[in-house]
């Protein structure tokens, strides 16, 4: 007896989830993927945060944020910051024309220091 009702029971849960599911609105506004970035838009370049990035990841960040790569300098750190974005030329999180520049400096290694 108990193994009849056990797959009707699923099936009865079934039923009542595909019933739900049919019940539910149609996508709206408020549930659809969000707007066009930036870059799809062509509306612009907003500066995103570059601190602390290594160079591939700061390309692709400015890429999405349909900015340019400008001039790449480089200053002497420590070890731990060596290939790490340490400034940028224009502050995150301000707009600018599409494709603006944004200049980086890489952390670099200590001129003098002898070792790897």
């Amino acid at each position: 007896m108990s193994r009849l009702r056990r797959p009707l029971t699923i099936v009865a849960a079934l039923v009542v989830t595909l019933d739900l599911w049919a019940a539910l609105p149609p996508a709206t506004a408020a549930t659809a993927p969000p707007a066009a970035t930036a870059a799809e838009q062509g509306s612009g370049c907003f500066v995103p945060q570059l601190h602390g990035l290594r160079m591939g990841q700061a390309k692709i960040e400015l890429e999405w944020a349909n900015c340019g790569l400008g001039r790449v300098t480089y200053k002497a750190t420590g070890r731990r910051l060596r290939g790490v974005v340490i400034a940028q030329s224009k502050a995150p999180g301000t707009y600018a024309v599409a494709q603006s520049p944004v200049g980086i400096t890489l952390g670099s290694r200590v001129t003098g220091h002898r070792g790897s």
